[in-house]
């Protein structure tokens, strides 16, 4: 059995999709059902003429033509093809799969269609090639499950193809063609001819005349999409429109992400080559399809920055947005928007050690501290995917301050505003030196600027694996009217976080543990309950905990592993109530880690007791109620925690680059078709699912019973984060 590899934080530019997606083929297949709807005729031809109804414009040639079947098909796609201009070619591609896709998937369509000269032999060098995807249904396979397949293919093209606001796929039978349009950002669409329907040839030629002229349904700001066979991989060159002036052409972009081909679709680009901008270095592009609804990620980035930069937030140079080519009939409007990004990093869990990790979460603690009461934004998505590690700190030396506060032994000190733990730590002489960097403000929201109903507040978001119990059940949770519990105190500060924070620790002063009795919650029923800074904690709490309970301290050695048990009730992200009875448990130090990372049992309990009852239920007046409080027990824990054990092994040892797995095998969940019926009343934005669990070791690859039939394929194991959520991190293995 394989295990998980992580991908060394030192490599300059890696695929974040190694570390937010494993594309399972048949969840994602199933997933992709619900979007499947029927056109008509004139509907399909909007996207093969640009729009031009009921024009088929197929030429009268004299030459005898093939008759269509199934297994002439690509004799007579080729045929016309040679009609046009001939160098669109229609191929099977056997038992080969096409490579370098962005999220690395092992899926293989049965035919495809792509330029000549873009051909290797059998297969094309790319996916981002591919002008066509096709499904053959073989024998003894059920329909249902061939036409799931056709639409992962078309999945998989939609993000190969950021070019395309349109993708198209086919899939054959015995009796008939089905033709499938996949909409970028909204879903796929389908029409069915039989193989002897007069209108079967036109429209082919009609799609073959589409693919050679794709007009308004391709990005015209995506110049150009080349294969760079030194390095074996596309690159890029892009257009960023600017004002006044030129668009400027940014060539050798690499592509690193991509996911919800069907919904908030993202598509990221980064470069080893940054393009300047007023002065500033842009490494990064962000592609992204975007309702009018959501909150606005570039100006939030703008409100943020908008005095000086705000180091740990990521930068926004550009930014611009334009309408897409949607035919009338789709009433979910999108917009297309580009950001140019400053910084690059890794991905969270490609931290190595627990120092690292630790100060990377304090970090996080900060920015969102200073975020909620400087800049009045909560993010509201705090997941692994959605913080970057290694990033190059582009901070100012002038420290963000208050001002002078009497008590110093000179009489007076600067209460810093924001200041990270390398600091503190006597590490750096500059408080705002950071390698840690917060992305991805799209469910940020400003507390200063009232919604109304055209742009209204979706008071339940998050990634499912990483969301706050109280977000996840939409109000108060857990119910302390219901029961005991144990209040945290709040540590002591160290003489560093003393010194840089005179102010902000004088509500927390002498804070001692309590206990909270059902008699004693102050029911307030009128109290407006929002997604607060606690909330965002809490996220931060489980991020660490998935680092831990995952980190593999020992190369080589999986003895120790993942006890089952409590990976499900972690990754159950249906039901807060198994959430709630693990933090209990990680509170009494219940839920084991890897031996060698004990010590860090009761940090972690420390956490749980402090993020466990949230405020709701406590006095206005009482400083745990305050939105910060958690801030400040976990900020102080974690770093009391680095000066305690700074000279131990265990902080320092870096962890092996596959995961610990899990004992035994677990049941396969329901599929994520039937998770997303179950969960539909309380989905957040549509576009986050609940997680599996781990499956049973499985094949790799599709095989040939001796029917001649074909199993279904599936993903081979490798890449670490399951399909669902954007950013949600690595699932062990069974055993």
């Amino acid at each position: 059995m394989s295990a998980m590899p992580v991908q060394s934080p030192s490599s300059p530019i890696e695929s974040l999709s190694e570390y937010r997606d494993e594309h399972n083929r048949e969840e994602i297949a199933d997933h992709a059902i619900p979007s499947i709807e029927q056109i008509h005729l004139d509907e399909y031809l909007e996207y093969l003429n640009n729009g031009a109804q009921n024009k088929i414009d197929f030429a009268e040639i004299n030459e005898p033509w093939i008759q269509i079947q199934k297994d002439t098909f690509l004799a007579c796609a080729n045929q016309i093809s040679s009609v046009l201009l001939g160098v669109l070619l229609f191929k099977s591609l056997g038992n080969m799969y096409p490579p370098k896709h962005v999220t690395d998937t092992k899926c293989r369509p049965d035919i495809i269609a792509a330029f000549e000269k873009d051909f290797d032999e059998r297969h094309v060098h790319a996916w981002p090639q591919i002008q066509l995807t096709g499904e053959i249904i073989s024998k003894g396979r059920n329909i249902d499950a061939q036409r799931r397949q056709a639409a992962l293919h078309l999945y998989y093209m939609i993000l190969a193809r950021p070019d395309l606001y349109v993708s198209h796929g086919l899939l054959l039978d015995d009796s008939k063609v089905t033709f499938f349009a996949g909409i970028t950002g909204h879903g796929i669409f389908d029409i069915s001819l039989k193989f002897d329907d007069e209108h079967l040839r036109p429209l082919l030629y009609a799609l073959i005349d589409h693919i050679y002229s794709p007009g308004k349904f391709k990005d015209n700001r995506y110049i150009s999409i080349t294969f760079n066979p030194q390095w074996q991989e596309c690159e890029y060159t892009l257009s960023l429109q600017t004002s006044p002036g030129p668009p400027l052409h940014c060539d050798k972009f690499k592509a690193i992400y991509a996911r919800n081909p069907f919904e908030t679709t993202t598509y990221v680009f980064t470069t080893s080559e940054p393009i300047m901008i007023n002065n500033r270095p842009m490494r990064v592009v962000k592609d992204q399809y975007c309702r009018a609804t959501r909150f606005d990620e570039p100006e939030i980035l703008k409100h943020i920055h908008k005095e000086r930069g705000i180091p740990g937030v990521v930068e926004l140079l550009h930014d611009e947005e334009w309408e897409t080519p949607i035919s009338p009939m789709h009433s979910n409007h999108r917009v297309k928007r580009r950001l140019g990004l400053s910084q690059h990093g890794s991905d969270f869990m490609s931290v190595k050690t627990v120092k690292a990790m630790l100060e990377a979460a304090y970090d996080m603690l900060e920015v969102t501290r200073y975020l909620r009461f400087k800049r009045n934004v909560l993010h509201r998505d705090l997941s692994v995917g959605n913080i970057i590690v290694n990033a190059i700190s582009d901070a100012s030396d002038t420290p963000l301050s208050i001002g002078r506060t009497e008590g110093s032994q000179d009489g007076y000190t600067r209460e810093l505003e924001i200041c990270f733990i390398k600091h503190l730590l006597g590490e750096s002489s500059n408080p705002q030196e950071t390698s840690t960097v917060l992305i991805d403000f799209n469910g940020a929201e400003r507390l200063d600027v009232k919604t109304d109903t055209t742009h209204a507040r979706n008071g339940r978001t998050g990634t499912p694996l990483f969301i706050a119990r109280a977000v996840h059940n939409g109000g108060p949770f857990p119910d302390l009217s219901q029961e005991s519990v144990a209040l945290a105190g709040v540590p002591e500060p160290s003489p560093t976080y003393q010194q840089c924070h005179p102010e902000r620790i004088k509500p927390f002063e002498k804070i001692r543990k309590h206990y909270l009795y059902p008699e004693d919650a102050i029911l307030t029923p009128l109290r407006e309950w929002r997604h607060e800074l606690y909330h965002d904690a809490e996220s931060i709490f489980w991020i660490i905990f998935y680092w831990f309970i995952l980190a593999n301290p020992e190369p080589g050695n999986f003895e120790q592993k993942v006890d089952t048990g409590h990976w499900l009730y972690f990754i159950d992200t249906l039901n807060c109530l198994k959430r709630n009875t693990l933090m209990r448990q990680i509170g009494l130090r219940e839920v084991p880690l890897h031996s060698r990372f004990s010590p860090a049992l009761m940090l972690l309990s420390d956490l749980a007791q402090a993020v466990y009852p949230g405020p709701y239920y406590m006095a206005e007046d009482n400083p745990r109620s305050r939105p910060d409080f958690v801030h400040e027990v976990f900020q102080r824990a974690i770093l009391n925690f680095i000066i305690k054990h700074k000279d131990e092994d265990f902080i320092n040892l870096e962890i092996d680059l596959e995961f610990r797995r899990l004992e035994g095998n677990i049941p396969r969940p329901l599929s994520n078709s039937k998770q997303s019926l179950l969960s539909a009343s309380s989905s957040t934005t549509g576009s986050k699912r609940p997680s599996p669990v781990p499956e049973h070791e499985q094949d790799d690859h599709e095989t040939t019973s001796a029917t001649g039939s074909k199993k279904p394929r599936r993903e081979p194991r490798g890449n670490p984060y399951p399909p669902l959520q954007p950013s949600q991190g690595p699932l062990p293995e069974s055993t």
